[in-house]
């Protein structure tokens, strides 16, 4: 065991670095600005579910599907309420499922991914929109919620359900979107700080470290394609 996650340490050395910095930062500043310790929880457990991200690794989605309940808590109180409603009532259940349905390889957990064809990409971008006006004018949103926060909220919000649902069909454009909700889920934790609620400072640095996170895992997703592709090539010239 002991000599497992020294191993660990010594092939992941950079992440495992980054992770301890994130963890203080976020320890520190939660300290600093008085966050309560039940909002920085949920963002201590993802540090670990993004490493495993980045590895790729189906077990990201088992503890990342149980955290997602702790998210809802702390979205609801911060009222971003279809953050909050999607965390509990999409992610949690879709990434249980996920973690169920994802085969593993004979050797370190990685998934052989698929990929979308252009018509499935159009159809899913035109669904994003329609949805995205219906959540925007006729969901019900928090009143004290800027229109700003609102656009963001909303946007993020169903980028992580096309993400979930990528994620579950083993469709490696999930990482596309993934990296797409960063910027808007950034902007949207700098307005609630900017509106005085600095200690959400916590959530701008664990999305600093997720687009370190998404980079490597993006990388590691197209390194698997070529694999997945020579391999390909070589069966066909065997046959």
């Amino acid at each position: 065991m002991i000599n497992n996650i020294k191993n660990f340490i010594k092939k992941n050395t950079f992440l495992c670095i980054l992770e301890l910095v994130t963890f203080t930062s976020i320890l520190t500043t939660g300290i600093i600005f008085h966050q309560e310790f039940w909002k920085m929880l949920p963002l201590f457990i993802s540090l670990v579910v993004m490493l495993l991200q980045a590895k790729v690794n189906r077990y990201a989605y088992l503890l990342g599907g149980l955290n997602s309940i702790l998210y809802a808590v702390a979205y609801f109180s911060m009222g971003i309420r279809e953050s909050a409603l999607s965390a509990l009532l999409m992610s949690f259940p879709l990434q249980i499922i996920t973690f169920i349905l994802w085969q593993r390889k004979t050797t370190k957990n990685v998934t052989k991914l698929r990929k979308l064809n252009v018509w499935a990409i159009m159809g899913i971008s035109a669904a994003f929109i329609l949805a995205f006006v219906a959540m925007f004018f006729w969901f019900p949103h928090d009143e004290t919620a800027s229109t700003f926060t609102v656009v963001m909220d909303t946007s993020t919000t169903l980028l992580g359900f096309v993400t979930t649902m990528l994620t579950l069909l083993r469709f490696r454009e999930y990482i596309i979107t993934q990296i797409a909700a960063l910027p808007l889920s950034l902007s949207m934790h700098v307005m609630i700080m900017v509106g005085g609620n600095m200690a959400n400072i916590t959530y701008v640095i664990y999305t600093a470290y997720c687009a370190v996170c998404l980079a490597m895992a993006a990388v590691r997703i197209a390194k698997q394609t070529r694999k997945t592709r020579t391999e390909n090539n070589t069966e066909q010239i065997k046959v």
